[in-house]
């Protein structure tokens, strides 16, 4: 049996790891570098005062 690295069947398959050769798939030999995107953060606009709003005159139905 394998020692648990890797796909079935295949004993010489190891994880790729982290580090500085776990991206050094670059162009003649440059390592490439990955960077996260940064999602801008949304500008958060105050809410407007809410304005008391009157009731409406009440409605009578007939019985």
């Amino acid at each position: 049996m394998g020692t648990g690295k890797g796909r079935a069947g295949d004993r010489n398959f190891e994880i790729p790891r982290r580090g500085p050769r776990a991206l050094d798939i670059g162009e003649e030999g440059q390592p490439e570098t990955w960077e996260p995107t940064v999602s801008p953060i949304p500008e958060r606009h105050p809410v407007p005062d809410r304005q008391p709003q009157e009731a409406p005159e009440p409605v009578t139905v007939p019985a």
